[in-house]
């Protein structure tokens, strides 16, 4: 684990851990730094669990999961190099 362009450790298995645990919150895009993307998806899933009872809220919370599944297969592909040098 290196130092990242912003001068700060970030580490690819928290990274894993809270995208698995805590994506459809973005938690795994604020601590990679990436808090637009990380308070897209938390609005995306608070619109989501508020609209379910209309049956309607299930698309943005399948928009979510998907966004999320394809996250963690990024973290997980990135090489170690690439991953320090992008967060």
């Amino acid at each position: 684990m290196q130092l990242n362009q912003s001068g700060e450790y970030r580490s690819k298995v928290i990274a894993l851990l809270l995208a698995f645990f805590l994506g459809s919150f973005g938690a795994h895009n604020f601590y990679l730094g990436r808090k637009g993307i990380g308070l897209t998806q938390l609005i995306l899933t608070i619109v989501g669990y508020a609209l379910v009872f209309v049956l309607i809220g299930f698309l943005p919370l399948a928009i979510v999961g998907i966004w999320i599944f394809v996250d963690m297969i990024q973290i997980l592909m990135t090489s170690e190099s690439d991953f320090d040098w992008s967060f």
